[in-house]
């Protein structure tokens, strides 16, 4: 299979693959970029990974990109059926923490870079359950 990623520039690139993202979210990324590529033919593009404050807050973000721990990947031609079926995928198999389980590993967002896939993750993510 080819490489189910690919990124808005070298910058991104290089963080993504950088210490400073955390692993579990650069896990859960790749696993869902194979799925999305092989059972819907959707290449991922990465367009954030780490910002600085300033960056975040300009995206209206609430601080979490800025410690490695969320990525995001555009969906602004991808219809709305696939973005939910990635995302139920995800969320299927990841749980974010058992002591919050409103909150999702993924989630699709209209703001900041365009229509996009969030990923986060908490230092008590976890492996819900495999999912084929």
């Amino acid at each position: 299979m080819s490489d189910p990623l690919r990124f808005r520039s070298q910058r991104l690139e290089d963080e993504f693959f950088g210490p400073d993202v955390h692993p579990v979210v650069r896990m859960i990324v790749l696993e869902s970029a194979r799925y999305a590529l092989e059972e819907h033919g959707w290449l991922f593009e990465v367009t954030s990974c780490i910002r600085t404050v300033e960056e975040d807050r300009a995206a209206g973000g609430h601080g979490i990109h800025t410690t490695g721990r969320a990525v995001d990947v555009g969906a602004r031609s991808i219809p709305e059926k696939l973005v939910k079926a990635v995302t139920d995928h995800v969320n299927a198999r990841w749980q974010y923490d058992p002591q919050r389980d409103r909150l999702t590993v993924c989630y699709s967002a209209p703001h900041g870079t365009g229509p996009h896939l969030h990923f986060q993750v908490h230092e008590r993510t976890r492996v819900r359950r495999d999912v084929p």
